[in-house]
């Protein structure tokens, strides 16, 4: 009995109360003070201390804390990076969870490494697919329009960060909507006439004392220049500048004997002019 009795482990605090209360039942039962006439109840007590300990069921692990990890997983999974969503599922999927409190060490290593892996989930980067095909339609030149006009694609276009992760997505998207309009309200600047201007400012207040033909080619360069282009059409003003030049360049000057002819016709023709008022 006594031997039995040694097989008892000395923490029974693994125990189940329901086994350890099995055994203790019978250790309190046993009469030590039966004579050789009840050796069979001693033999008796043998039997049922070693079936009492080979009973002993270990209590399970303790999986609160572990359990209380998990619920911290997030629900929507779909927005990290696939590798650390496997690492975190590889780890939860390896739990063993018919552990017993001997192994409750193995219980902390699970919570450690669910915590690790939840706090390495890294999220998915914004989808910029759609904002990437419509930077392709903004110009690349922004110069050449008008501050008011581009005021505000550039402040898009200052705004935009391409570092942004899913969550960010509605604000990628805003980008993606916003710069079809802006860019659709860009108005190009109007040509430089100012080079234009100065070569105009050449020509002559008096044009009577050239000849009619230089007049006239320079009178025809100067009506045939368009006023609203822009700075597209830059080239197109400069050749203006150009021509007006040859032109003003070219005038010819009458002989004075002809101009003098001409002067005494003009003169005559406003003396017939007056005549006919006063005879009509």
């Amino acid at each position: 009995l006594k031997k039995a009795l040694a097989t008892v482990p000395s923490d029974l605090s693994i125990y189940t109360e329901e086994s350890v209360f099995t055994l203790q039942k019978v250790i309190d039962s046993i009469d030590y003070s039966l004579d050789i006439t009840q050796q069979e109840k001693v033999d008796e007590y043998v039997e049922a201390i070693r079936n009492a300990v080979d009973s002993l069921e270990v209590k399970p692990a303790d999986y609160s804390v572990l359990n209380a990890v998990i619920t911290t997983v997030p629900t929507n999974l779909s927005i990290y990076t696939d590798e650390t969503v496997v690492a975190l599922n590889d780890v939860i999927n390896s739990i063993d969870k018919s552990l017993d409190i001997t192994k409750q060490e193995k219980i902390g290593e699970y919570v450690i490494a669910i915590t690790n892996a939840i706090a390495a989930l890294e999220l998915k980067s914004a989808d910029y697919a759609e904002l990437e095909e419509v930077l392709k339609t903004v110009p690349n030149d922004l110069s050449i329009y008008t501050d008011t006009s581009s005021a505000d694609l550039k402040t898009i276009l200052a705004e935009i960060n391409k570092n942004l992760d899913i969550t960010n997505q509605e604000q990628v998207d805003k980008w993606a909507e916003a710069i079809p309009a802006a860019v659709e309200k860009l108005v190009l600047k109007p040509a430089d006439y100012t080079e234009l201007k100065k070569a105009l400012a050449t020509v002559p207040s008096d044009l009577s004392i050239y000849t009619e033909e230089s007049v006239f080619a320079l009178q025809k360069v100067i009506d045939s220049i368009d006023y609203s282009l822009d700075i597209t059409q830059q080239e197109k003003v400069d050749e203006y500048v150009k021509q007006i030049d040859n032109a003003v360049n070219n005038l010819k000057k009458e002989c004075w004997f002809i101009r003098f002819i001409k002067a005494i016709i003009s003169f005559f023709n406003r003396i017939l002019m007056n005549i006919k008022f006063l005879f009509s």
